[in-house]
Formats: structure tokens, C-alpha cells, sequence
């Protein structure tokens, strides 16, 4: 994990805060290789803010509907 001045490290439930999810799935995303990279420092995991930021990024949904489905208003 590559951090600059500027970038915090977080804990799990803090970073679990910042993205707004419980702490159990962001560890249980963690566990299946799905969520935001992470690095371990002796024995504690942390997140970079860049990182979450990224992955929040590259996960971000703007739509559940599909088109023709009706869902979306003047589909």
C-alpha cells in the first residue's frame, strides 16, 4: 500500500465509518479479496484514505434499474 503525506491510515472500524458499512463487512470483503486494498502493521490491518476513496470510486453504482425494465421513469 503506497501512501503519501497527505494520506491517514484507518482502522477497520474507521475505515468501515468512512465508507459506511459495518466493520464485519468490510472484513468480511476483505476476507473474499473484494474490498479495498489494506496492509497489515504488526498486527493491526489499515486502510489508506486514498485507497478507500479509490475503491468507493470504482464500485460506485449510479443506477439499479435496468432499461426497458420500467424502473427508471420514462423508460
Amino acid at each position: 500500500m503506497a501512501t503519501t503525506t497527505s494520506t491517514r491510515l484507518l482502522t477497520t472500524s474507521q475505515a468501515a465509518h468512512r465508507l459506511g458499512i459495518p466493520p464485519a463487512q468490510l472484513a468480511a470483503l476483505r476476507q473474499r479479496g473484494q474490498g479495498p486494498e489494506w496492509g497489515r502493521f504488526a498486527t493491526t490491518i489499515r486502510y489508506s484514505t486514498d485507497e478507500l476513496d479509490k475503491w468507493q470510486q470504482a464500485t460506485r453504482q449510479h443506477t439499479t434499474g435496468r432499461r426497458g425494465s420500467g424502473a427508471i421513469p420514462g423508460d
